[in-house]
C-alpha cells in the first residue's frame, strides 16, 4: 500500500479539525491539529489558538447550539486545503437552509496554522439554473 501524500494526509486533517469543532463541539480536541500559531482572516476573529478557542466558544457554539458541517469536497495543493461546506445553523429547523462554505486551511508540519473563510446563504428561491450549491 502507498504512503499518504501531504496533501491527503493534510485534507485527513481538515475534514478532522471541522467535524470536531462544529460536529463534535470539542473544540480543546479540534486545537490539538492546530499549530503552534494560528493567523485568521476571518474579520471579526482573532488570532492566536487561545483567542480562537475562546472566540468560538462565546460566540459560535454558544449562539448556535444546533450548528452541523457536512464536508462536500476537500481540495489540496501545496501547504493548502479547501473545504467546502453545508453549514446549517439550526439544523433543528427544517427551514433552515443553511449556507455554502469554502474554508482555506494552510498547514504547517501537519497542523493548521492559517484560516480564510468565503460563504453565502443558500436562497430560498429556486436557481434559474438546474444545478445545486454543491
Amino acid at each position: 500500500m502507498a504512503e499518504k501524500t501531504v496533501q491527503e494526509r493534510n485534507k485527513e486533517v481538515v475534514r478532522e479539525f471541522v467535524n470536531t469543532l462544529l460536529n463534535d463541539r470539542n473544540p480543546e480536541k479540534a486545537s490539538e491539529l492546530m499549530g503552534n500559531r494560528y493567523v485568521q482572516h476571518v474579520h471579526g476573529v482573532p488570532d492566536g489558538r487561545e483567542a480562537f478557542l475562546k472566540d468560538i466558544h462565546d460566540h459560535f457554539l454558544d449562539a448556535f447550539p444546533n450548528a452541523r458541517l457536512e464536508v462536500k469536497r476537500l481540495i489540496a495543493e501545496d501547504d493548502l486545503v479547501v473545504c467546502q461546506a453545508h453549514i446549517v445553523l439550526n439544523a433543528a429547523d427544517p427551514n433552515d437552509r443553511g449556507l455554502a462554505s469554502f474554508d482555506m486551511f494552510r498547514l504547517e508540519d501537519g497542523g493548521i496554522v492559517e484560516h480564510w473563510v468565503a460563504a453565502q446563504p443558500i436562497p430560498d428561491t429556486d436557481p434559474v439554473n438546474s444545478n445545486t450549491p454543491f
